[in-house]
């Protein structure tokens, strides 16, 4: 009796690529009670969260991490005193991740989120060495925790298309400065379907993420 051959499959786990989405503070509280307090500079906001999740749908389909970051608001409350309140993220973002192995939700109480260990936990636990950021606010906690990741070592990729801002914000030299600062630290693109071809290249991944700026601390 000729052998069988049995057929090896390869575990998610080692198919798992070294890039990870990280999407911060997309949160019911951005646009409750106030439908308009989120706002976008590249169309109406539906638009800019139909966009933000298709990059999320891609993620699932290629096995990338994603982590979905919540901001914690202090409240007052007249029995309990001051606490922490954690909006629950928008429901376009949670059916996005629905059913998702590889999703992570990670609760801050700072502008920057690697003020919390778990995010820098999380992505070692990954195995991730490039991140692409997403959500609000533009020239805030995305731009701040962007930062952090560059001066941990972490190659950065940011999409116009893919960041929100406080909706009456018309300070346009603090954005472009914003913009600026996010060219410095890593690779700045127009819109998200840039960033769906970058996380399907694989192949090219080594060759694309070899050309990023140094870490700030490194310069």
């Amino acid at each position: 009796m000729p052998a069988v051959k049995l057929a090896v499959h390869t575990r998610p786990e080692q198919r798992r690529p070294n890039l990870a989405v990280v999407v911060v503070d997309m949160q019911l509280s951005i646009r409750t009670p106030y439908e308009t307090a989120i706002g976008y500079r590249y169309g109406i906001l539906s638009e800019g969260i139909a966009r933000l999740c298709r990059v999320l749908q891609c993620a699932k389909e290629l096995g990338i991490p994603i982590i979905l970051i919540e901001n914690g608001i202090v409240c007052f409350d007249t029995k309990r005193g001051l606490e922490t309140r954690f909006p629950e993220v928008l429901p376009e973002v949670r059916a996005a991740v629905s059913g998702y192995d590889y999703v992570r939700w990670i609760r801050k109480r700072t502008v920057d989120a690697f003020g919390e260990l778990t995010l820098e936990r999380e992505l070692k636990n990954f195995g991730v060495e490039s991140v692409i950021f997403l959500g609000y606010r533009d020239t805030a906690c995305v731009l701040e925790t962007a930062c952090t990741a560059n001066a941990r070592g972490y190659k950065v990729v940011v999409a116009k298309q893919g960041l929100f801002k406080l909706h009456d914000d018309g300070d346009e030299l603090k954005y472009e400065r914003a913009l600026s600062r996010y060219r410095q630290i890593g690779k700045l693109v127009e819109t998200v379907e840039e960033l769906t071809h970058i996380a399907k290249q694989r192949a090219a991944w080594r060759d694309y993420f070899s050309t990023f700026p140094v870490s700030m601390n490194q310069r």
